[in-house]
Formats: C-alpha cells, structure tokens, sequence
C-alpha cells in the first residue's frame, strides 16, 4: 500500500519528526489570548483554532505564536525513522509526497523544506484543524487525483479521523517497518 499508491501524504510532527515543542506552555499562552469564558481552560490547541476562526486577526496571532515555539528547539526534532524510511525511499524513486501537518509552514519549511514534498498543507492553509478533512480533500484536489490514489501515514487519532472524513486509507506509522524499504 505504501509503495503502490501514487501519492502519499504524511503528518509532520509524530510522523516524520518529534518536534521538542512545550505544547503545554502554549495552551496556557493560548487561554490567554483568548480570554474568554466560552473557551474552556486547559482545551486542546485545535480546539483554540476552531474558536479562532471569524475572529478578526486572532488566528494569525496564535500562528505567530506557534512558530515561535515550534522554532525555538527546532534543531533538536528528532526523526521518526519509519515515516522518514517510508519518505526517503518514496522520494528517491520518483513517488510523490506530500504533507498536511497541523504544525506552522515555518517549521514544516525549516525541517523538510526543499526535500521533494509538494504540495504541503498546513495549520496556517486550513480554515478547520484536524480531524476535519479540509486539509486532505484540498490536498486531493490540488493534485488533481481520487482519494482511491492516495494514502494518509499519521500518528494520532485526529490524523485517523481527518482521512476517514476525507473517504482516504490511513496508516498508522507504528506499524511501518523500515526493513521494507531496503
């Protein structure tokens, strides 16, 4: 499946990197941007983005914000070598590889930028963070293909949950095994 499928399109942080980010510290800075009792203290990040939406210039605050603190230790991510073997060995074939990452552009740019991933979907392109399937049914329409042609490797529930919605298979990366890309 990984191997057959024209293209394939894969998270970023959990998938082909563990970004060293302090998610904690930005939800607590999130709440305080937000400062409003329809948002519930301690909510998830995506959930402050879903709030976000149609609220003037709030979403490209918070975008500031995360860059910030995705770049801060940004060289020290680490590889998650089976999403990143998955990738390499697609790439080096000439197989098209995409990503839809919940991350910034700026951090999807400064790790894998220039590597041969196109198109790139991220938070900042999506009005709906995931588990909505915007940023998949955009990145099927961009390349023009079915979502039968692609393939979505993820690492979390809401990766799962975007390509159910989306109609797209999905794998998790716990299950690749690098020994199939030698």
């Amino acid at each position: 499946m990984l191997m057959e499928r024209e293209m394939v399109i894969f998270d970023l942080d959990g998938t082909l990197y563990d970004l060293p980010v302090d998610w904690a510290g930005l939800k607590g800075e999130f709440n305080v941007m937000i400062d409003d009792e329809l948002y519930v203290e301690g909510g998830y990040i995506m959930s402050a983005y879903r709030y976000a939406d149609g609220r003037g210039d709030l979403k490209g605050r918070m975008l500031d914000l995360q860059a910030g603190y995705e770049l801060a230790r940004i060289d020290e991510s680490r590889r998650v070598e089976p999403g990143i073997a998955c990738a390499e060995w697609r790439l080096k074939r000439g197989s098209r590889c995409s990503i839809f990452s919940m991350n910034t552009e700026r951090a999807v740019d400064r790790l894998v930028g220039g590597c041969g991933f196109h198109p790139v979907v991220t938070i900042d392109k999506v009005k709906m963070p995931k588990p909505s399937p915007e940023g998949l049914i955009r990145l099927i329409d961009m390349i023009g293909m079915t979502a039968d042609d692609v393939l979505f490797v993820g690492n979390s529930d809401r990766d799962a949950g975007s390509a159910a919605g989306a109609g797209i298979d999905y794998i998790d990366v716990s299950v690749i095994d690098q020994e199939w890309f030698k």
